[in-house]
């Protein structure tokens, strides 16, 4: 699909199928953690509340040092609100392959999506709100949604951005159904330097290919219950 459109001045080129952020879709309210009351506090501990760290093991992680430290992970999503109180500091670069590198320290989300991986990611570790796996970690913002999905060239154009400028590890919480080719050499790229790349693999319930998260060498990631179970969601 080739198509033009108008966005203010800007004229934009969708050279591609239509790629969006999955959208969280909520468990049973019985899980473990739940959340009640639904507003906390915001310097409240929510660390308690983050049955997904425990079912990793994290503190183990932690305590023998896996904690991120020097890991600059890429967040390919919708952007990064770098003033959110989780991630302040966090963010240290950014990139918007229509607008080259902008500015760590601002609001760049479109949607909330790229806050939210980035936040899962590497939230501080400070003893207000929630903690990320890899705290230590520092966050690159790269920013293909803005809302709309910006193209599979300039997205495969920021893919090698990250890996260019340092990304360790790239994290794609997004995907569609169609091979396309710019995308996997993209991910080729960054696997041959050394890059770590790990893809959703769906919120469509059943089974189903889905790129990138099925190109060879990509760590496909789906989603559990508390209980070590798959999420009835879950790709």
């Amino acid at each position: 699909e080739i198509s033009a459109c108008l966005v203010g001045s800007e004229m934009c080129i969708r050279d591609s199928y239509i790629i969006e952020p999955p959208e969280p879709i909520p468990e049973p309210i019985d899980l473990k953690g739940a959340l009640e009351p639904e507003v906390y506090d915001p310097n409240a501990d929510l660390r308690p509340f983050q049955w997904a760290l425990d079912a990793v093991n994290a503190d183990a992680a932690w305590a023998t040092g896996y904690t991120g430290k020097d890991i600059l992970v890429a967040v390919i999503d919708t952007g990064v609100d770098s003033t959110h109180p989780d991630l302040a500091g966090q963010v240290v670069r950014r990139y918007d392959p229509w607008l080259g590198e902008v500015d760590p320290n601002i609001n760049f989300d479109t949607h909330g999506h790229g806050t939210h991986c980035a936040g899962i990611i590497a939230a501080k570790n400070d003893g207000k709100g929630i903690v990320g796996l890899a705290y230590n970690a520092k966050i690159m913002d790269v920013r293909i949604f803005r809302p709309w999905f910006v193209g599979t060239v300039s997205c495969a154009r920021a893919i090698k951005w990250a890996v260019d400028n340092g990304a360790r590890v790239l994290s794609n919480s997004w995907g569609g159904w169609v091979y396309n080719q710019a995308i996997k050499a993209a991910c080729d790229y960054a696997l041959a330097n050394g890059v770590v790349v790990v893809a959703a693999a769906g919120n469509t319930t059943y089974a189903t290919w889905f790129m990138p998260a099925s190109y060879a060498g990509v760590i496909a990631v789906g989603a559990t219950t508390p209980h070590n179970r798959k999420a009835d969601f879950s790709t």
